[in-house]
């Protein structure tokens, strides 16, 4: 019997979306309680994408009534420990067959503060990703050069430096309702919400550069 989980389209959430290409693995906290929806009729998700159920926190479901509307219908609740090993498409199909990736893995430092309770992994660009990628034997994935720009590993961003890249992934995420320019965006991906966060990075103590 197939799982009201299968094919839900899982709600991640990120604050770096240079990564997004080189996504290896989802995070759930274990003691999390996470809600398969069918987003409210009327609402822009069930419009935009009728039939669509959606994965995510429950804790975190009011704050996407925008999205989801107010009175989304819980369809399934399951613990996070118990996704742990289901599988996903990821957004990118860059490294589709990597090794042990695209899989759910249970780590303790997901909260449900903000986001979605479901973090994105890229294990090169994260001490936590990293952890949690390496004890499920995930080997990371490095398509960024010593200057900061995309190699060929990522053809459509190849020679982009990755800051800069990050309006045309959120450009290529978005026009995946309609004519999909970029193949390498998987077939159902879908941004849900688009903020602005401030980060701080390392820079050079010389030129400043980051």
């Amino acid at each position: 019997m197939r799982s009201v989980v299968d094919g839900a389209l899982v709600l991640i959430w990120t604050t770096t979306p240079w990564t997004l290409p080189s996504n290896l693995a989802v995070a759930v906290g274990p003691d999390v309680d996470y809600v398969v929806v069918q987003p409210q009729d009327g609402s822009p998700f069930a419009d935009e994408h009728p039939g669509e159920r959606v994965l995510l926190a429950q804790p975190r479901l009011a704050a996407f009534a925008r999205e989801l509307g107010d009175e989304p219908t819980v369809l399934a609740t399951v613990r996070g420990a118990d996704l742990a090993g289901a599988t996903y498409h990821p957004p990118f199909d860059y490294f589709v067959g990597h090794e042990n990736a695209h899989q759910v893995l249970v780590a303790d430092f997901v909260t449900i503060e903000d986001g979605t309770g479901v973090v994105h992994l890229a294990p090169a660009f994260g001490e936590d990703d990293m952890a949690a990628c390496d004890a499920a034997g995930i080997r990371p994935v490095v398509p960024v050069d010593a200057r900061g720009r995309f190699t060929t590993q990522v053809g459509d961003y190849a020679g982009e430096q990755v800051f800069d890249a990050n309006p045309t992934i959120i450009a290529d995420l978005k026009r995946v309702a309609g004519p999909v320019e970029r193949r390498a965006v998987a077939e159902r991906p879908v941004l849900v919400r688009h903020e602005t966060y401030q980060h701080s990075y390392p820079h050079c103590w010389r030129c400043r550069n980051p």
